[in-house]
């Protein structure tokens, strides 16, 4: 069967074998993982900000919020730092903070600019306002940022950073660490 299905506020057409005609919006959302997207419309948004504001961290609960099949998380930073190096005392062992190569950031961009895996493409970039995150941004076509910082003052720096790369600032977020629920 194929098909049109409402997704994320856009529209992807589908085609898939477990999906029949006369089903209920429920039970086609629950097979629609299994559909094969033929085309959708793929919003990218990066989140920026300074080192240690918990941008990972925050791209982690965001992903736990949302249907895996309208997600994707493509970590774009060159520390290899993600949310596993939080986990532990050894994880956090095998951090290698370090510079971007020039290699790096033609591959991040490439397939950046291609990746349309999820409706959702959720961009973690390294924190600083560098050339390297410009064109992450820019050549990779985020077309959002979400700013998130520890650090109030930091925010317009950061949004007017994000702008001039060509992406739409949707929000910022001061961060606070220690906090209590």
């Amino acid at each position: 069967m194929s098909g049109v299905l409402p997704h994320c506020g856009g529209f992807f057409a589908f085609q898939a074998k477990n999906v029949q005609k006369g089903m209920s919006k429920k039970e086609v959302e629950r097979r629609a993982p299994a559909a094969r997207p033929l085309c959708m419309k793929t919003v990218k948004i990066a989140v920026a900000g300074p080192p240690h504001s918990g941008k990972s961290v925050f791209l982690q609960g965001l992903c736990s919020l949302l249907p895996r099949a309208s997600r994707y998380l493509f970590r774009a930073c060159p520390d290899g730092e993600g949310t596993w190096t939080w986990r532990s005392e050894e994880a956090a062992g095998y951090r290698r903070k370090g510079r971007f190569s020039r290699e790096v950031v033609d591959w991040y961009v490439k397939c950046l600019s291609a990746c349309n895996l999820a409706p959702i493409v959720l961009v973690d970039v390294g924190g600083r306002m560098s050339g390297e995150n410009a064109r992450i941004i820019r050549d990779g076509r985020v077309d959002y940022v979400v700013v998130l910082s520890g650090d109030p003052a930091a925010i317009p720096e950061w949004e007017s950073f994000c702008r001039s790369c060509g992406a739409e600032v949707l929000t910022s977020v001061v961060s606070d660490y220690g906090a209590s629920a």
